[in-house]
């Protein structure tokens, strides 16, 4: 799949986020229970969500060992942290992007197309990549969901 590669201005954004640790086998129930444990919590505190939720690895993903999940939610300020959720601000800046169109466990591409994308333009990665999770895989099929990964430049 060609990816079209962008950069674009991150603002500010103020997030409720649980980190775990989980393992290739385990991250789609990880992620889920995630993002449910938070929903209850934005529920129950009355919070609007500011944006879709999404996915970073800070370590990134590898097939042999365990490596943690940040799974994140935007929200309007005023959000507080409780227990495991924690409240954390993304700064601005800079951050290349693009679309993967498919099934989760085929969004290598996409990351490989924006690594190129940066050693070509003479950019480093300023974070890990955010998966940012534009429909409900609960609602969509594999081969229809839509994920933005953005990941921050210097």
């Amino acid at each position: 799949m060609p990816y079209d590669i962008k950069v674009k201005e991150v603002p500010p954004q103020d997030v409720l986020c649980i980190a775990v640790p989980t393992t290739l086998a385990t991250i789609g129930a990880t992620i889920g229970e995630c993002y449910a444990e938070i929903m209850r919590y934005m529920g129950e505190r009355g919070y609007q969500m500011a944006g879709p939720p999404y996915s970073s690895y800070p370590d990134g993903i590898d097939e042999e060992r365990e490596t943690t999940v940040e799974c994140c939610m935007p929200v309007q300020p005023g959000a507080e942290p409780q227990g495991r959720i924690e409240l954390r601000r993304v700064t601005a800046g800079p951050a290349v992007w693009t679309v993967h169109r498919g099934p989760y466990d085929q969004i290598g591409p996409a990351y490989a197309a924006l690594f190129g994308w940066m050693e070509e333009h003479g950019h480093q990665a300023a974070g890990p990549a955010r998966e940012i999770y534009l429909n409900d895989p609960g609602e969509t099929a594999p081969e229809d969901l839509e994920t933005e990964i953005d990941w921050p430049i210097r």
